[in-house]
């Protein structure tokens, strides 16, 4: 019987879809914050938050829907160290017209080559 990753499983067309990332990122230069927003395509599988994701999220935040978005492209939060040595805010992900900032992260990098993004629905998206 032949074994599957959870990254086939963001990968399989029967399941994955593709959705957005946008990406601000940038630095402190000359006493202020220079940004810099990227929009990116992105692929993988999204699914309902599960309970035990949910309680990292605030209480006050959890009324607006949550989601869990599993690629093998890295998603971040705010403040984090991005590959290109600059950091920013929380990656927004754009699913079907509606925003999600990303609240954590869980890089499975080493164990199969995924990530797993919490994110919140914005108010208003």
């Amino acid at each position: 019987m032949p074994t599957f990753t959870l990254q086939d499983v963001a990968n399989d067309p029967d399941l994955a879809e593709e959705w957005t990332v946008i990406r601000n990122s940038g630095a402190f230069m000359s006493g202020s914050w220079q940004a810099t927003e990227s929009v990116l395509p992105f692929y993988g599988v999204t699914n309902v938050d599960e309970p035990y994701y949910i309680e990292m999220i605030a209480e006050g935040d959890r009324v607006h829907g949550a989601r869990l978005f599993i690629s093998e492209c890295r998603m971040y939060v705010t403040s984090e160290l991005r590959q290109d040595g600059t950091s920013g805010t929380s990656d927004v992900i754009v699913w079907h017209g509606v925003k999600y900032r990303v609240h954590s992260v869980g890089d499975y990098s080493d164990r199969g080559g995924f990530f797993i993004a919490v994110s919140q629905r914005m108010q208003g998206s």
